[in-house]
C-alpha cells in the first residue's frame, strides 16, 4: 500500500489556479502547437481548454501563454510563455516534494509497506 494525494493551488476565495489538469493541458499545448491540439489530445472541449487558460491568466495577472493565434486559413497556434513554464516546473516540484512527504509519513506511520492494514486483515481473518 502507499499513500496517495491531489494537490492543487487555490487563490484566498478557494478557487482553484492550478493543478494536475491545467499542467496537463499546458503540456498538451507544449506538444501540440495549439489548444485545439491540445484539447483533442485531452478529449477536452476546446471552449473549456481556453477557458482554464483564461482563469489561470486572469488570476495570476499573467500571460501563460505567449503566442495565441485564432485558426483560419494559416491554422492557430499556442506556445507555452517562460511564465507558464516556470509555474509548470515550481508546481511539478511543489508536487513531488509534497508526494515525498505523504510517502515518509505513511511509511512511519503505517509502516514501510503498510503493515498496519496488512495487521489488521490478519486480525479479522482470526
Amino acid at each position: 500500500m502507499k499513500a496517495k494525494i491531489k494537490v492543487w493551488i487555490e487563490d484566498d476565495n478557494g478557487q482553484i489556479v492550478f493543478g494536475e489538469g491545467k499542467k496537463a493541458l499546458l503540456s498538451a499545448i507544449k506538444e501540440t502547437g495549439s489548444i485545439l491540439g491540445a484539447s483533442k489530445k485531452m478529449e477536452l472541449g476546446y471552449k473549456k481548454a481556453w477557458g482554464h487558460v483564461k482563469v489561470v491568466e486572469e488570476l495570476l495577472s499573467s500571460d501563460i501563454l505567449s503566442k495565441k493565434q485564432r485558426g483560419g486559413t494559416d491554422g492557430g497556434g499556442a506556445e507555452v510563455s517562460a511564465i507558464g513554464e516556470e509555474l509548470i516546473s515550481k508546481y511539478e516540484l511543489f508536487r513531488l516534494d509534497v508526494d515525498g512527504y505523504a510517502s515518509k509519513r505513511f511509511a512511519e506511520i503505517f509502516g514501510e509497506n503498510g503493515e498496519f492494514f496488512d495487521g489488521l486483515k490478519q486480525k479479522n481473518e482470526a
